[in-house]
C-alpha cells in the first residue's frame, strides 16, 4: 500500500512537471515579447516616426521669424509663388483641422489681445471676428512636391488650438491660401497677446 501511493506521488510529480516544462517556456515567450514590445509603439519606432523625426529637423524653426504677416495682410498682398511668413492658430471649428489622409492642417487669424481663448468658438466676439477671418491652409510636401501621405499632427507632433508661424511659399484657390511648409516655429503660449 505505502508503493502505491509512493508510485503515486511521484507520478503526479513527474506528470506535473511534465507539463509544467510546456507551460515555463510559453511564459518566458511571453516575458520575452513583452520585453521586446515594452516601450515600442507605432510612434516611436515605426518608419513614419524616422518620416517624422527627418521633417521636424528639416522645418523647426528655433528662433521666430523677425518679420511675421497675418493671414489677412497675406491674403490682401497676395503674389503667387511668393515666399511668406504668417503666423496663426491650428484650428477648424468643430472638426479636425488636421487632414486623416495627407500632411496638411488648416490655420485662422490668430486672436486679438486678449481673446486668447482655449476654444475661439466659445467666445461671441471671437466667433464673430472668425465668420470674416482669412483661413490658410498648410501642405506639407515631400522632395518631388507631392503631398506626404500621413496627417501633421503625427508627423511634426502639432495639436489642435496651437500658436504657430508658418513660412512658405504661397498659392490660392479661392479665398483660401495654401502654403507649402518649409518653416515652422512654435509660438509660446500668450504669445499671441
Amino acid at each position: 500500500m505505502r508503493s502505491t501511493a509512493l508510485n503515486r506521488f511521484w507520478v503526479s510529480q513527474y506528470s506535473s512537471s511534465a507539463e509544467q516544462v510546456p507551460m515555463m517556456g510559453y511564459w518566458w515567450a511571453c516575458l520575452l515579447v513583452f520585453i521586446l514590445c515594452s516601450g515600442c509603439d507605432q510612434k516611436q519606432c515605426g518608419p513614419d516616426d524616422m518620416l517624422g523625426q527627418q521633417l521636424r529637423q528639416k522645418l523647426y524653426v528655433e528662433k521666430q521669424p523677425a518679420s511675421i504677416s497675418s493671414i489677412r495682410y497675406a491674403y490682401d498682398s497676395f503674389v503667387e509663388g511668393q515666399t511668406i511668413t504668417i503666423a496663426g492658430r491650428i484650428y477648424a471649428d468643430s472638426i479636425s483641422p488636421f487632414d486623416a489622409n495627407e500632411a496638411s492642417f488648416t490655420i485662422i487669424e490668430l486672436p486679438k489681445p486678449g481673446h486668447n481663448h482655449e476654444d475661439p468658438g466659445d467666445c461671441p466676439f471671437c466667433k464673430r471676428e472668425m465668420k470674416n477671418a482669412k483661413i490658410a491652409i498648410v501642405k506639407i510636401l515631400d522632395d518631388q512636391g507631392i503631398a506626404i501621405a500621413q496627417p501633421a499632427d503625427q508627423l511634426l507632433d502639432l495639436i489642435k488650438n496651437q500658436d504657430i508661424v508658418v513660412t512658405g511659399p504661397v498659392s490660392r484657390v479661392g479665398e483660401t491660401l495654401i502654403v507649402q511648409l518649409q518653416g515652422l516655429h512654435l509660438l509660446s503660449p500668450g504669445a499671441a497677446e
